[in-house]
């Protein structure tokens, strides 16, 4: 099984605590709900 974690619109604050602790090594950041709901559907 397969499985992703997508953050839909973080604001650029948050975007670079993540980046800062690694979180962006495991999480995937997206503009939109939208987006990630399509990015994640495949």
């Amino acid at each position: 099984m397969d499985g992703g974690l997508a953050l839909a619109g973080p604001d650029d604050d948050i975007v670079r605590v993540f980046r800062i602790v690694g979180l962006d090594q495991i999480l995937t950041f997206y503009g939109s709900v939208e987006e990630a709901v399509a990015a994640l559907a495949g």
